[in-house]
């Protein structure tokens, strides 16, 4: 009896590790990756990687040209040390700290580019941080200039392989937030597409785009030859 109760449990264990295991596969989290090479096929080190954003938009004002230079805005009730930091959409990675100090009451704004990182197309987060004050939110950023896009912080850069990869939840695909005009009013709503132009630049070469319909629940991958 006590042979088959052992036996019993040994099966039942066996069991549920076959399950955690199958659970911890499907919930893996799929990724864009690439390759760039040169004509030989040899890889391009340091290629930069950035890509634009395709919306569907409710509103009948429509802005020609989105501002690069975002600015985060809110307001401080007390006048106390905080810190204002920049975090990568979904992961939560931090990006740049845009402001550390002891501002005045009242409402402050603060630039969302730092000399160390230049604000690219794409979903942020950011973290306003104090003693008594915290404050959190997620803003879209996009650039339509090509030189200025260019001149901003990569999504990804490739390796010694020419290899990259992109979280694709990174992305945004489904994201939807509001559209406001120049004085901040609400106009509408965008809703971000899941086909988007992924970007290499490479010093020296021409820049290519590819346009990339995303699933977002299963990896995907594109090549770039220049």
């Amino acid at each position: 009896m006590t042979s088959k109760y052992y036996t019993l449990l040994l099966v039942m264990l066996t069991f549920l590790t076959v399950g955690c295991s199958e659970e911890k596969e499907d919930t893996e989290e799929a990724i864009l990756s690439g390759k760039v090479t040169d004509a030989s096929g040899n890889p391009i080190v340091g290629a930069k990687i950035f890509y634009k954003f395709y919306s569907v938009e409710s509103s009948v004002a429509k802005l020609a040209k989105p501002n690069p230079s975002t600015n985060i805005s809110f307001s401080i009730p007390v006048s106390e040390p905080i810190t204002v930091t920049l975090h990568q959409y979904y992961t939560n990675n931090l990006l740049a700290t845009l402001y550390s100090g002891t501002p005045e009451t009242g409402n402050l704004s603060i630039a969302t580019s730092t000399d160390n990182f230049r604000i690219s197309t794409g979903l942020y987060n950011y973290k306003v941080t104090g003693k008594t004050i915290f404050y959190n939110g997620t803003f879209s950023n996009e650039i339509l200039d090509s030189e200025q896009l260019n001149e901003s912080t990569p999504l990804a850069s490739s390796d010694s392989k020419g290899e990259f990869s992109i979280l694709i939840p990174v992305l945004g695909i489904g994201y939807t937030t509001n559209r406001v005009n120049e004085k901040g009013e609400v106009i509408g709503t965008r809703k971000i597409k899941d086909t988007i132009d992924l970007i290499v630049y490479t010093p020296g070469k021409p820049v290519q785009t590819k346009s990339v319909t995303i699933d977002t629940k299963k990896s995907s991958q594109v090549t770039f030859q220049f």
